[in-house]
């Protein structure tokens, strides 16, 4: 059984090699059968009570404060976080709120995602690149 301590070192291993928040999260979801909040928390090396703390700290309300126990129910799918708390989760987690949700992401379905900021190109034919004189690279999808 895994620590919380070893994600933690894990994502941060992680996250220092350029994966995002998010790509870890889904990973560990995908792989290691985590559930999408609890695997946001442990990626933040965080317990159950720390999330309540800093949610009580960024978002006060004496009247319901957020205890370790919310957070636990919200973890097991016991009960689950409204679109609000789903998103300030995100930022505490410093992810979007589809990933601690757990869907499929097919966002790579959409071609407008292949422009604009992004250096990829998605090839529909085989294109050569002249390195040198007599040498050709060709590039095929």
């Amino acid at each position: 059984m895994r620590t919380a301590r070893s994600y933690a070192k894990e994502a941060a291993r992680l996250h220092a090699d350029g994966a995002t928040w998010g790509q870890i999260i889904s990973t560990w979801v995908r792989e290691r059968g985590l559930k999408p909040l609890a695997a946001a928390r442990l990626a933040h090396g965080l317990t159950q009570q720390q999330v309540a703390d800093k949610w009580n700290e960024l978002w006060p309300d004496i009247d319901r404060p957020k205890t370790a126990k919310q957070i636990s129910y919200w973890e097991t799918g016991e009960r689950q976080p409204s679109r609000e708390s789903l998103n300030r989760l995100a930022l505490l987690y410093r992810c979007s709120a589809g990933v601690l949700l757990g869907g499929e992401d097919y966002s790579h379905l959409d071609p407008s995602a292949h422009n604009g900021a992004s250096k990829v190109q998605i090839l529909s034919v085989a294109i050569a690149v002249v390195a040198r004189p007599g040498e050709v690279l060709l590039v095929c999808r």
